[in-house]
């Protein structure tokens, strides 16, 4: 039964290009290479093995990190073009409604870039002498935890309930994490992996839901779908 699963999931894998879409999502949320990796999108979003929910997640990602230089409009006539039901195309306005430049803080993109070298060296990589393009990914949290330990906090955007421990200042080694509208599995992964090196700091993490891309695709329709 095992192997019958394995070999399953290893044929839809390779049917449906899953280990290139994933590298390329992993290239357009850690790296700025706008015209080489829209040429990228397209072609994928052109590919027939591809399914339309993928094709989908290409273009988020690629309109999230370009959306005032990456002719986003393109994008979504490509969409339409290739699979993808226009109610679904409408979640690239949706999505930057939602986290785009004008509706978020500044560090999603382009944060602290020597906090992968560290985790690269606090946690043993799953591929032997390999370099894991499957996993370039931090998540914004990593570098947020990353200064709650050290004290460097910002208290603007992070304001203490109470000034008897300010988080600014003052380095904390218990810490609980709440993150209303949902933590993703990768959120998740991490924060174990940071447990689990010692690194100093002990992370309880929670949330109002434990989200894949399907199911923020899903709360984020219904935020923001209707105003079309």
């Amino acid at each position: 039964k095992h192997v019958a699963l394995i070999s399953e999931l290893s044929r839809l894998v390779e049917t449906h290009s899953l280990m290139d879409v994933s590298q390329l999502e992993q290239e357009l949320a850690c790296h700025d290479d706008g015209a080489s990796q829209r040429r990228e999108v397209l072609a994928r979003i052109g590919d027939g093995r591809i399914g339309g929910e993928d094709k989908l997640r290409l273009a988020l990602l690629y309109a999230l990190r370009y959306e005032q230089t990456g002719n986003v409009e393109g994008l979504k006539l490509a969409l339409a073009e290739h699979r993808v039901a226009p109610d679904r195309g409408s979640l690239v306005d949706a999505l930057l409604r939602y986290g785009g430049r004008s509706a978020r803080t500044a560090g999603l993109f382009g944060g602290d870039a020597s906090l992968l070298a560290k985790f690269s060296k606090q946690v043993k990589s799953s591929l032997e002498g390999i370099e894991n393009v499957y996993a370039q990914h931090v998540p914004l949290l990593m570098e947020t935890l990353d200064a709650v330990a050290k004290g460097k906090l910002n208290a603007q955007h992070y304001p203490a309930a109470t000034t008897a421990t300010p988080l600014q200042g003052a380095k904390h080694d218990q810490v609980i994490v709440y993150i209303v509208g949902g933590v993703t599995y990768e959120e998740a992964t991490k924060v174990a992996e940071l447990n689990a090196a010692n690194a100093g700091v002990s992370v309880v993490l929670g949330g109002s839901f434990v989200h894949n891309s399907g199911t923020f695709l899903e709360d984020l329709d219904d935020a923001f779908g209707g105003r079309r």
